[in-house]
Parts: C-alpha cells; structure tokens; sequence
C-alpha cells in the first residue's frame, strides 16, 4: 500500500484528491499533474516502466470474478478480490476487485486505458471503473 499512500499524498498535496474514476472520467488535467508531481516529488522513473494497478468495485462478487477473468486474459494479474468495510451499518457490502500490470504509461495512454476499463465495467450490470494506483516495479 506504500505506492498507493505516495501516490494519494502526491495528488492531495496539490488540492487534489484520489485518483478515482467513480462515475465520471478522470479528466486529462488530473493525469497531467499527477504525472508532473510524480516525477517532481518521488524518484520513480515515471517515464519507465511502471506497476499500474487498476480498481473496481461490484456489490456482486462475481461480476468481479467474471471482469477479472477478461482481465487476466488480457494480461494482468489479480491482486485480490476482497469485500470492502460497509461506510455504515445500513450500507450494502461492497466488493474491490484490484488487478495491476508493469507497463509504460503516459497522459495519452493513461486517458485511454482509463476510458477502455470504464467501457469493461460498463458491459457488466453492477460493475464500476474505482480509478487506479502506481508505483514502481518490484
């Protein structure tokens, strides 16, 4: 989780917030400046080979597994499927389905995978795009 608390901090510090796609698209200018304060303020080689990884939520564990499998296919690996604390008892349970891949990424590639993955979760009834995380490859 250390590359994901860097990465939040990074995109907070700049009046930001996290890097989530929720039900809108992450706009180009978030990318930018989280790009930009990347490789101003961490010694990633954001310009490299990154570990990317990628989140979506389902109140329905397996629309995740059935997402998953398209993406494993597609070349990324499962980090996990887990269930997500209710925000209050009355809330519904909530799934998080977090895959990741080593790729390089740019504000133009990222713009799109982003727009590519919406489009996935979008196929399947209770399936959400979450946004993503980096952080250098192990």
């Amino acid at each position: 989780m250390k590359k994901l608390s860097i990465l939040l901090a990074i995109v907070a510090s700049v009046g930001g917030g996290p890097v989530l796609a929720q039900e809108a698209h992450i706009p180009r200018a978030q990318l930018e400046e989280m790009f930009a304060n990347i490789q101003g303020q961490t010694p990633w080689n954001i310009k490299g080979d990154m570990l990317w990884g990628y989140f979506f939520t389902s109140p329905d564990k397996s629309d995740l597994e059935k997402i998953c499998a398209e993406l494993v296919s597609n070349g990324y690996s499962l980090v996990g499927i887990r269930q997500l604390e209710p925000d209050s008892p009355q809330a519904s349970l909530e799934w998080l389905l977090h895959v990741e891949r080593i790729e390089l990424q740019t504000v133009d590639t990222l713009f799109a995978r982003n727009t590519q993955l919406e489009r996935l979760a979008s196929q399947y009834k209770n399936v959400v795009y979450d946004g993503m995380d980096v952080g250098p490859p192990n």
